[in-house]
């Protein structure tokens, strides 16, 4: 097939992480298979399917049945089960702003400290605060920033726990070089970046005004807003937590929850909550 032995046996990575059973025998009739019991589904869909797919959901949804094509939405991606939490740019170029912490000498010492032993691929010991208030020193092997909604964490394989563990900035509070090399594991296909987000996805239904339809596009994206019958309906699948609920006072009477019932209710909750401390 004038392929090398890598190309074969990223295909059976492919393969296997794809949820097809792979299986190899050794010896001269040996070889790779497919597991013989194996069925490929029919409903299995390519990328580009997929989304013309939902290309043409839209139209449903522009007609007004909006509950029948999420329905249908929800049943095409949970045909892929990749993991759509995470992806790379291939050409390592970006520009982040800095404004927001423009003023935070501390935090801009952080990034670049730990930014010189990305490049120097160098051992550095930390002072870590966790959620739970302990406070631990860690030996970790630097591997890339992450930023999640303006906030920055260094992925990096703790030798503490012996696994890639994510760590955030803020609540670093000593860095320390070691002038130890360490050699880049290949832990990359275990990314696990968790940002506690245990928590369910619900799909959300707001009523914006016109004065909160920008920031909401900021937030959403700007297919998420559709204009039903004169008004501006937002539509997304996001996870039921804490982040959602400040993201949603933060609008205060410019938006109404229409849907889900749990999300109204909890927030009915906590602006009762509020009110009573004043």
């Amino acid at each position: 097939l004038d392929i090398c032995p890598r190309t074969i046996y990223r295909y059976v990575d492919e393969l296997s992480l794809s949820g097809i059973p792979v299986v190899t025998d050794k010896g001269s009739n040996g070889g790779i298979y497919i597991c013989e019991d194996s069925k490929l589904y029919a409903t299995t869909l390519s990328k580009e399917e997929q989304n013309v797919l939902l290309s043409a959901l839209e139209m449903l949804e522009t007609d007004g049945d909006i509950e029948l094509a999420n329905s249908i939405k929800e049943k095409i991606l949970a045909l892929n089960h990749t993991n759509v939490d995470v992806f790379s740019l291939e050409n390592k170029k970006i520009v982040i702003d800095n404004s927001h912490i423009a003023r935070n000498d501390k935090m801009r010492a952080k990034i670049s400290a730990i930014d010189k032993a990305l490049g120097k691929q160098e051992v550095l010991q930390i002072q870590y605060h966790d959620r739970q208030q302990n406070i631990s020193t860690r030996e970790i092997e630097p591997i890339t920033f992450v930023i999640k909604e303006g906030t920055w964490y260094i992925y990096a394989w703790c030798r503490t726990k012996q696994a890639g563990r994510l760590f955030k900035l803020s609540r670093i509070s000593h860095i320390k070089k070691t002038n130890e090399v360490f050699s880049r594991k290949n832990i990359d296909k275990e990314w696990t970046l968790v940002f506690n987000n245990d928590s369910p996805f619900v799909d959300l239904y707001l009523e914006v005004q016109d004065s909160a339809k920008y920031d909401v596009e900021e937030w959403l994206g700007i297919d998420s807003i559709k204009n039903k019958k004169g008004k501006n309906v937002a539509i997304a699948t996001i996870r039921d937590d804490e982040t959602l609920y400040s993201k949603l006072l933060s609008f205060g009477n410019k938006i109404k929850v229409l849907e889900p019932t749990c999300v109204k209710d909890k927030l009915i909750d906590m602006i009762k909550d509020m009110t009573s401390i004043y």
